[in-house]
């Protein structure tokens, strides 16, 4: 390098440093300030929205596990024998046999009464 390169150089970092700013530069800033001003606000709603996303996951973890829980007492409720129809007539079968033959039986006893009266009464008409 030469003594009239290293001046070039010289001039230039003091214009840089120390010059006044032309307009292409102050544009120049204002984009870049614009930049960063955007980008942070990109990072702070990133940080936010994963703030917001780990909420959810605990939430949808916590109604995982109610559901698991919930599953099981279904598939504990299912797995046990139920009451059907055919259980139900099944075990009506010797009742209904029992009310028939109670009613039978009602009825001779009925009809035995009555002949008892009947013969009753013809007992009394005669010792009159």
């Amino acid at each position: 390098m030469t003594d009239k390169d290293l001046e070039k150089i010289t001039e230039a970092i003091e214009k840089a440093a120390g010059g006044s700013a032309t307009e292409g530069s102050k544009l120049v800033d204002f984009l870049f300030k614009a930049i960063s001003g955007m980008s942070l606000a990109l990072v702070g709603w990133t940080l936010n929205s994963v703030n917001d996303m780990q909420q959810d996951l605990v939430r949808l973890s916590s109604d995982a596990v109610y559901m698991r829980a919930s599953l099981e007492k279904l598939d504990d409720f299912t797995s046990k024998p139920r009451f059907t129809r055919e259980d139900f007539d099944q075990n009506m079968t010797p009742l209904s046999t029992r009310v028939s033959q109670n009613t039978v039986e009602l009825h001779n006893t009925e009809q035995r009464l009555n002949q008892i009266d009947l013969k009753i009464q013809q007992l009394e008409i005669k010792t009159k």
